[in-house]
């Protein structure tokens, strides 16, 4: 069994990793969306939103999509209309395998008749994956990439989960659920307007 101080080559590879890999004023927005990213998946899971079995449980984007998909409105705000506008017209690229062996880059498609709010949650898990799985950290670094791109990307997703926060009564409840005491619950109640 691993001793506590093991960590410390975790924290000190981790501070290294991301003093390199994220630039200094992304740093919040990336943490940010996997907080967020990260409890939004616990909620829909703990609201029914799931499938499973006794060996494993993922969230179901699509059902929560669905039931969404009758009151989103991409135009309620500027904001949220720029967002969506932002995903529906440059989604994520994907990583691929190119020629069995090597790592690369493709277009995310959807089929023409991909309800909106269904394309964009798909989006959103596309920048989860790219972020969580390492690839948009090397990305920035060794390719030519816009690091605006990677923000906007963040950014836009970001908006669109907090509408579909707003949409949700129970998934928004337990997200917030057992939110820490220094929680500014202000930010809260905006997103039940």
């Amino acid at each position: 069994m691993a001793s506590r101080n093991s960590s410390g080559v975790f924290s000190d590879f981790t501070a290294s990793y991301f003093q390199q890999y994220i630039p200094e004023n992304n740093r919040d927005l990336v943490i940010t969306f996997f907080i967020a990213f990260s409890r939004f998946e616990y909620a829909l899971k703990e609201e029914g939103f799931s499938n499973g079995n006794l060996d494993n449980v993922s969230a179901n984007w699509d059902r929560f999509a669905t039931s969404i998909r009758a009151s989103f409105q991409p135009d309620r705000t500027p904001e949220l209309q720029a967002a969506v506008n932002y995903l529906h017209d440059s989604p994520p690229r994907k990583q691929i395998v190119q020629g069995g062996t090597r790592l690369g880059w493709a277009p995310s498609r959807y089929p023409e008749n991909t309800p909106l709010i269904h394309e964009l949650l798909l989006s959103i898990r596309t920048v989860r994956n790219n972020l969580f799985h390492g690839a948009k950290f090397q990305e920035i670094l060794h390719e030519n990439h816009s690091n605006d791109r990677n923000q906007l990307l963040l950014q836009s997703s970001l908006i669109i989960l907090e509408e579909c926060l707003r949409l949700s009564t129970t998934v928004r409840q337990t997200f917030f659920a057992e939110i820490p005491p220094s929680f500014d619950t202000n930010n809260q109640e905006e997103i039940h307007g």
